[in-house]
C-alpha cells in the first residue's frame, strides 16, 4: 500500500493491456481469446489472450525482430531513391549518406517527411513531400505504397495465423483483434528507445542503393525485458494504427487464412 490508502499499480505486459482495454468497449467472455497485433517502431509482435473471469492469460506469443514502422517509412524512401536521375545521383547520396551538418539535416528532413507521407497515404489516394536536394517534390500514392507494403505485411498477417494456431483458439473463440499498447504507462516489455540517426542512416544508404535496409542496431529482442514503454510513443505502428483501410484488409487476410488453415 501507498501513503494515504492508495493501491500500488502494478505494471502489465503489452498484451494483456491491450485486450483489457478492448474488453473494456467490447464485451469478451470467459473462455474467448483476443489477437493483440503490435507493429512497432523496429518490431512485431502478437500474443494471443485469453479472457479468464476478470483477468487475461496469454496463450501464444511471436515475433519479428526485422520488421517494423522503420521499414515502412523505408518504402517511401525507396520510392524517392527509384525517381533520381543520373544527373541527381551526388545530390542524393548527399542526403543518403551525410558528410556535413547540411546533409544531415537535409537526411533527418527526408526520414520525417517519409514518415509524414506514409501517414497521410492512410487519409488521401497520394502524398508528396519536397527533397531539398533535388530541388523537386516526390509523388507517392495509396496503392504504390500498398503494393510495396503488402510483402512485409504479409509476414505479420503468416506470423498472426502461425500464433493463433499455436494457441489452439478456435476461430469461434476469438472475440477479435486490437492494435498494442507500446507507448502507454504501466506496460512492460515496450520497446526502451526510438531508433535512431544511424538507424535511419543505414536504412537511407540501403534505400540509395537499391537494397533493403539492414537490421538497426537499436531494435530490442523479440522478448521484452521489463522496460518501461512510454519512449516511443504515437511513432508506433502509425500505419496500423491510423489506417482504417489497412486495418480492414490485415483482418481479411487473418480471417482468410482461419477460414483455411486452423
Amino acid at each position: 500500500m501507498l501513503g494515504g490508502g492508495a493501491r500500488r499499480r502494478r505494471p502489465v505486459t503489452e498484451p494483456v493491456a491491450a485486450a483489457t482495454n478492448f474488453a473494456a468497449g467490447t464485451r469478451v467472455e470467459a473462455g474467448q481469446a483476443v489477437v493483440v497485433y503490435d507493429l512497432g517502431a523496429g518490431t512485431f509482435d502478437v500474443s494471443v489472450v485469453r479472457r479468464t473471469g476478470s483477468a487475461f492469460e496469454a496463450l501464444a506469443y511471436r515475433g519479428l525482430d526485422d520488421l517494423g514502422g522503420l521499414d515502412l517509412d523505408a518504402l517511401v524512401v525507396a520510392h524517392a531513391a527509384g525517381t533520381v536521375t543520373d544527373g541527381e545521383a551526388s545530390a542524393w547520396r548527399g542526403v543518403t549518406e551525410p558528410g556535413d551538418a547540411d546533409g544531415r539535416r537535409q537526411h533527418r528532413a527526408l526520414w520525417d517527411d517519409a514518415r509524414e507521407t506514409k501517414e497521410a497515404l492512410s487519409r488521401q489516394p497520394s502524398a508528396g513531400f519536397h527533397v531539398t536536394a533535388l530541388r523537386r517534390d516526390v509523388l507517392v500514392t495509396r496503392d504504390e505504397f500498398e503494393r510495396a507494403a503488402g510483402p512485409l505485411l504479409q509476414r505479420t498477417v503468416d506470423l498472426t495465423l502461425d500464433t493463433i494456431r499455436e494457441s489452439r483458439a478456435k476461430p469461434d473463440q476469438i472475440a477479435g483483434g486490437v492494435p498494442g499498447r507500446r507507448g502507454e504507462p504501466d506496460t512492460a516489455g515496450g520497446d526502451a528507445a526510438a531508433p535512431g540517426d544511424r538507424d535511419r542512416a543505414d536504412a537511407a544508404r540501403a534505400a540509395g542503393a537499391g537494397r533493403r535496409p539492414g537490421r538497426p542496431a537499436g531494435r530490442r529482442s523479440r522478448r521484452g525485458t521489463g522496460c518501461r514503454a512510454g519512449t516511443v510513443g504515437p511513432r508506433l505502428g502509425a500505419a496500423y494504427r491510423r489506417s482504417p483501410r489497412l486495418r480492414a484488409g490485415l483482418r481479411l487476410r487473418v480471417r482468410a487464412g482461419l477460414r483455411t488453415t486452423v
